[in-house]
């Protein structure tokens, strides 16, 4: 079958709340074909979406039936390594990846692009909050965006999806090295603190925990200008914009704080865990307790360390 007879689309990797989200918007809101990988392989089926109270069905293809023109990795920080050597090999040489992950992943990635070195692998940032409801369904909760970008010129299928979604908060920048690590701040300091107080909702870390939580982000600050010198803001402006960040999500169980209620494994180790790229952990106290917390409550729940 030629490339002209097939439905333009993308590509999914990742089953989760991030994946859906992209496929809600690719599907429902753009008109572009979705295939789906999650761990097992191709799924055949979506779970509904809600937004603004009106649920969306999403209808997935078969990649024989898609001219796949970019592909998204859509998976928690510490699956991304798998993930890529999984798929990787499996999709055209030369093929445009946004690679959409929490934390810090230059590590995981320095070695994908040694080893798998024909792919273009971008890296982006998702703030919507997305929220599994009792229904069976994701749902699309408060404000937010979905942010990528590199030097390279766009291609014609992104440029078509930051024209149908520029009401989502799809945005291109060239300055997602320094968004990823604004994010990584707020993730790391707001979501260490919930994860290992288990806290209800993200509104608790500055009503019970307020104290701890200055302390923290200072921490984490000081840190993000020892591993990343003269990159971000002030940290009255950070400050400003964390608590900003919990207000508008006051009710919002943190993702954290569910991931240790569930048993789940955490992405620890790519937000606080860059303690240890420190010159002195010592340095940051709070911060190294923590960790050392978050990452002793995963060993023992997966029984492996991390």
């Amino acid at each position: 079958m030629q490339s002209d007879h097939l439905r333009v689309g993308v590509g999914i990797f990742g089953t989760g709340a991030v994946g859906h989200l992209l496929a809600f918007l690719t599907f429902q809101q753009a008109k572009l074909a979705v295939v789906m990988w999650g761990r097992d392989g191709l799924a055949k089926e979506a779970k509904d979406f809600i937004y603004h109270e009106h649920r969306y069905q999403i209808e997935l293809s078969e990649p024989q039936q898609v001219d796949i023109k970019l592909y998204f990795v859509a998976v928690k920080s510490y699956a991304l390594a798998s993930c890529l050597q999984q798929y990787l090999p499996t999709i055209p040489r030369g093929s445009r990846v946004i690679i959409l992950g929490n934390g810090y992943l230059e590590e995981e990635l320095k070695t994908i692009r040694q080893s798998l070195a024909d792919y273009h692998l971008v890296k982006g940032m998702v703030t919507w909050g997305i929220r599994w409801d009792q229904s069976g369904a994701y749902r699309l909760s408060g404000q937010g965006e979905i942010y990528w970008g590199h030097q390279q010129e766009r291609q014609a299928v992104e440029d078509l999806l930051f024209d149908k979604l520029s009401t989502f908060g799809l945005r291109w920048s060239e300055q997602i090295c320094t968004l990823r690590k604004v994010k990584w701040f707020f993730n790391t300091t707001l979501n260490s603190l919930c994860g290992y107080y288990h806290l209800a909702k993200n509104a608790d870390a500055l009503s019970f925990h307020e104290q701890e939580l200055s302390q923290l982000a200072t921490e984490v600050y000081v840190l993000a200008g020892e591993l990343w010198p003269g990159e971000l803001p002030s940290f009255a402006e950070l400050w400003r914009q964390l608590v900003k960040l919990i207000e508008k999500t006051a009710e919002n169980e943190n993702s954290m704080a569910a991931d240790r209620r569930l048993h789940r494994k955490t992405e620890h180790a790519h937000l606080s865990g860059l303690v240890y790229f420190a010159k002195d952990p010592e340095n940051y106290p709070l911060l190294t307790k923590i960790h050392a917390a978050l990452n002793s409550g995963a060993n023992e729940v997966l029984g492996k360390t991390d």
